[in-house]
């Protein structure tokens, strides 16, 4: 098909000779570029489109849940602490398990070292918490906490942010073999609104949801958090045995080791070297 085209500064016009072939050709092309989008979203899952149907289905009954229990007027300075921490271990956890990340800090991976990958991770994780830690402690601060809360409450979220980093890591050889996985991650971090203290205290759970929430690691941090934010009235981090602290410290250090011990196989299989 014959086609002129004018060019200038400011626009490419097309003059095609047919028409009607011309029209043919443009939505043959927007279905293949379409496709190719859906593709780069949804060709590397095994569920395909089957995740487009899921992802506003969960995200509405879980909002849905949040709306819900806002409204029953919890302490603003916990809920903010309880929404900023569970942001940060969202991030953390999706970022840390995303088959599709780079670990090749934009070189060819012969020329970058594991361990520098590594510590690359970790910085980026540093600046990023600190970064989003100064917001929510400047609000926590204009809630009425003192500035050793807003202190206390960023080194929570960084180690908080740590110990996600490492669940991530440990699952990214997983999600790189089957990318499904990553999606069962985000779910994952979504549906802590649901096992988890953040939304209220863990003074207001009671029965199996307190039961859920002693053995949920994001407890831990939140209530340590809320302790020095909220004063000596606040008893929720009486409810979390001593035991689980040292629990939650050693399993940390366990797959944060065991996460970039294992990193360098996995970025030699993701590679074209491989």
């Amino acid at each position: 098909m014959g086609i002129d085209r004018i060019i200038n500064p400011d626009r490419c016009h097309e003059k095609p000779h047919d028409k009607g072939i011309a029209a043919e050709l443009d939505w043959a092309r927007a279905k293949f570029i379409s496709k190719r989008r859906l593709f780069l979203e949804t060709g590397s899952t095994y569920l395909g489109f089957g995740w487009i149907i899921l992802d506003p289905l969960i995200l509405s009954v879980v909002y849905l849940f949040v709306f819900t229990v806002i409204r029953h007027d919890e302490d603003p300075t916990a809920l903010f602490i309880g929404l900023g921490m569970i942001r940060g271990m969202q991030r953390s956890l999706s970022s840390m398990s995303n088959p599709q990340m780079d670990l090749k800090g934009g070189l060819n991976i012969d020329r970058v070292s594991t361990r520098a990958v590594g510590l690359s991770l970790v910085l980026y994780l540093v600046i990023t918490t600190l970064l989003s830690g100064l917001g929510v402690a400047a609000v926590l601060l204009f809630l009425g906490a003192p500035i050793l809360g807003a202190l206390v409450f960023i080194a929570a979220l960084l180690a908080n942010n740590l110990f996600w980093y490492g669940v991530g890591l440990n699952a990214l050889s997983l999600t790189t073999k089957m990318p499904d996985l990553h999606k069962v991650t985000s779910y994952f971090g979504t549906g802590m609104f649901f096992f988890s203290p953040v939304l209220f205290t863990i003074e207001a759970t009671s029965g199996w949801h307190r039961t859920a929430s002693i053995y949920n690691p994001l407890s831990y941090f939140l209530e340590v958090s809320r302790k020095v934010a909220i004063g000596e009235d606040y008893r929720g981090l009486d409810i979390l045995p001593e035991i689980g602290f040292l629990a939650l410290l050693s399993v940390m250090a366990v797959m944060i080791w065991r996460g970039n011990k294992r990193l360098d196989g996995i970025r030699w299989r993701m590679s074209n070297r491989s």
